[in-house]
């Protein structure tokens, strides 16, 4: 059961091997989702814990694929999936790089895993640190609706963890609110003015005018357009 890749990426995020893009890209692969189910599966038939032997990337690539509602096109898009791995990874790769610290911080430290090991006072560390690095557009520090979205996620993936009692301690209560005020909200409307600007740009571009069109009547999205069959 453990003879797939993802059992690798701990060790890529820890030596840095590879490309970031690339572990993101091997955990929004559904393949391996099967298999996870099958171990939870003989944990519940022989009355024993699920998760119970499941590694910290196993929890993060369950929790994204994890399935809730019996139709398909009613589960987490790809689009999202790709946000949570990301997240959820640059978390989980601050914690690995301070996995020295995490030895000598805690007492009892438990082998082979990072977030069984991790404390209240550590997402608290996490959170200032998000708060401060330089890694936002331009070299500056993340908007605060970046921080928010960042946050709200990683809460929920801790809660989701403690919940199912993977972890002892109920880490997603640590994170302070990174609600946004009224202005802070980024504002993404498209005005009538606006549209009307763009239509007459490309009135006589037949591709254009004809896409942009196609997108104001009915209200698709560009990639839903660009992957239309």
């Amino acid at each position: 059961m453990r003879d797939f890749s993802l059992v690798h990426i701990g060790t890529e995020v820890r030596e840095r091997k590879g490309d970031f893009n690339k572990i993101v890209s091997l955990m929004l692969d559904s393949t391996y989702y099967d298999a996870l189910e099958e171990r939870n599966e003989h944990h519940q038939r022989k009355n024993e814990d699920m998760f119970s032997n499941f590694t910290d990337e196993e929890m993060m690539y369950y929790y994204v694929h994890q399935r809730k509602h019996i139709r398909k096109d009613r589960e987490r898009k790809e689009n999202t999936k790709t946000e949570y791995v990301r997240i959820m990874l640059q978390f989980y790769q601050y914690a690995v790089e301070s996995e020295s610290f995490l030895r000598q911080d805690i007492d009892n430290y438990i082998e082979e895993t990072i977030f069984k090991n991790l404390r209240p006072w550590h997402i608290r560390n996490y959170q200032t640190y998000l708060s401060t690095v330089l890694l936002g557009k331009g070299g500056k520090p993340y908007s605060p609706a970046t921080l928010d979205a960042k946050m709200t996620i990683l809460k929920s993936f801790m809660k989701w963890l403690h919940e199912i009692k993977y972890i002892q301690y109920p880490l997603h209560k640590e994170i302070l609110s990174t609600s946004l005020s009224e202005q802070e909200i980024p504002n993404r409307d498209l005005y009538y003015h606006e549209v009307k600007q763009l239509l007459d740009y490309y009135k006589d571009h037949p591709i254009n005018y004809g896409l942009l069109t196609m997108l104001v009547m009915t209200g698709l999205r560009v990639q839903e357009i660009a992957k239309a069959s």
